[in-house]
């Protein structure tokens, strides 16, 4: 393995304003999720930390790799932290189109998360609103009532290409 190389070069606390958007960004955040951000910024405050760098393309200002969307919530004027990187345009490029990419890749322990959200007490509405869309999306299964028998050495027909869940019979 070649020689790792550490490339945040420093922490700043600066204004939202004060880092230009990155005009290569294409992720796009919908109402959904700027509420549930909404929702837990409420309940718990700030707690990330975006990433920028000085780039050529844009003229030598500072520019957002990740935390657009955390930028464009807070506002203009909150200072937040920011993790400054030694990187060049073109190695940004590479950070920008994989680093959410790679954490979508992640799977969810199940059981892990539905331990923790019976752990957790939100105060807010909206926090606890964004909680039980938590605990629906991951609750324990459980079988219908014609479901006559069980086990993963039986065959089945068809298998969800997105969660991998196996079945037989209608497919609709």
């Amino acid at each position: 393995m070649q020689q790792l190389r550490n490339r945040v070069k420093e922490i700043k606390r600066l204004k939202a304003s004060e880092v230009a958007a990155n005009p290569k960004n294409f992720r796009l955040h919908n109402d959904h999720q700027r509420q549930q951000f909404r929702s837990i910024l409420g309940e718990v405050g700030f707690s990330g930390v975006s990433l920028a760098y000085y780039s050529e393309r844009n003229g030598g200002a500072l520019t957002l790799l990740d935390g657009h969307m955390r930028s464009e919530e807070v506002g203009p004027d909150f200072e937040s932290d920011f993790a400054i990187l030694d990187v060049n345009d073109a190695e940004a490029d590479k950070i920008l189109l994989s680093f959410d990419w790679i954490g979508s890749l992640a799977t969810i322990d199940e059981q892990k998360i539905r331990e923790l959200t019976a752990e957790i007490e939100m105060e807010t509405d909206a926090a606890k609103a964004t909680v039980a869309a938590l605990i629906e999306k991951h609750k324990e299964p459980v079988a219908p009532e014609a479901f006559d028998e069980y086990g993963e050495d039986i065959p089945t027909d068809h298998a969800c290409p997105k969660c991998g869940y196996k079945w037989s019979g209608q497919t609709t």
